[in-house]
């Protein structure tokens, strides 16, 4: 359920949140338009929403980053690291951003 935003194909709205609030995930795989040492940033509050009541109702919080997005902030913040069990980028992050993860915990995976 939930409003489709055909530009970035991701639903939001009320009903969408509810829908994820009553749903458990063994895993969950959260974009982001930007990682700071103070987390994951995105742009629209709608899609926000749903994205953190995926995060609190799941055991694994995957996190895909490229390396662009990287010690950029958005409008609105999707989670802190301490939220996130993995990263998956194309690069390692910054010096600062690879101490704030390995800080809170964070697997950090780069694709090749």
């Amino acid at each position: 359920g939930g409003i489709v935003r055909a530009q970035e194909l991701s639903v939001c709205g009320q009903e969408a949140v509810a829908d994820a609030s009553r749903r458990w995930f063994s895993k969950v795989f959260i974009g982001v338009a930007g990682l700071t040492i103070d987390g994951g940033f995105d742009s629209s509050p709608e899609d926000t929403q749903v994205k953190r009541a995926y995060i609190e109702h799941s055991d694994e919080v995957i996190l895909l980053c490229d390396g662009s997005k990287f010690d950029r902030r958005s409008l609105v913040q999707a989670c802190t690291l301490d939220e996130i069990d993995v990263l998956i980028t194309d690069v390692p992050p910054p010096k600062p951003l690879s101490r704030a993860l390995a800080a809170a915990r964070v697997s950090v995976l780069v694709a090749s």
